[in-house]
């Protein structure tokens, strides 16, 4: 598991634009991808995008980001990890003896580097788990509504904070 506070999604490098696209497009790492800013607020993408397993070198960004080039006028460059990261959410599940804690394996990646850049989204496991507390909320109001499954205990499924630390 990762320390939500010590693994950041992406980080400002240090070095000049065009040796970082250089120092990529010489290395043969995939766990990162290059988001370069120009002096016009522009974005520029570099890497992969998308799902780790894809086969494909490069999936465009919803945002049509372009390739960036060598000798633009590039103010700021990120480097986004891309690779697949593995976090749990605790769930209480209802059971006949009553509700039991179960972690639910999660396996989340970035999927626009672009979009992760442009928002500041420093860790992403926060944003992933409120999502599938949204997620799981709704199918647990959807099914005590509907009067399936599980029926009236469906209710107690609640997720908890897994702001705890992991082993």
């Amino acid at each position: 598991m990762s320390d939500e506070s010590a693994e950041r999604l992406y980080l400002r490098t240090v070095r000049p634009p065009w040796r970082e696209i250089l120092s990529y497009r010489w290395s043969t790492a995939t766990d990162w991808s290059l988001v370069l800013r120009d002096s016009a607020g522009d974005y520029y993408v570099l890497g992969r995008c998308g799902d780790p397993e894809t086969s494909s070198a490069h999936v465009p960004t919803p945002d049509e980001a372009a390739a960036p080039a060598l000798g633009g006028s590039y103010t700021d460059v990120f480097r986004v990890h891309v690779t697949e990261h593995v976090d749990t959410q605790a769930v209480g599940l209802p059971t006949v003896y009553g509700t039991e804690s179960v972690d639910l394996w999660v396996s989340w990646w970035v999927h626009d580097p672009v979009r992760v850049v442009r928002t500041k989204t420093l860790h992403g496991w926060h944003v992933i788990r409120t999502h599938l507390t949204r997620a799981l909320r709704w199918l647990a109001d959807t099914q005590t509504s509907a009067g399936n499954g599980l029926r009236r205990s469906c209710s107690i499924l609640v997720c908890r904070s897994a702001s705890r630390k992991r082993a």
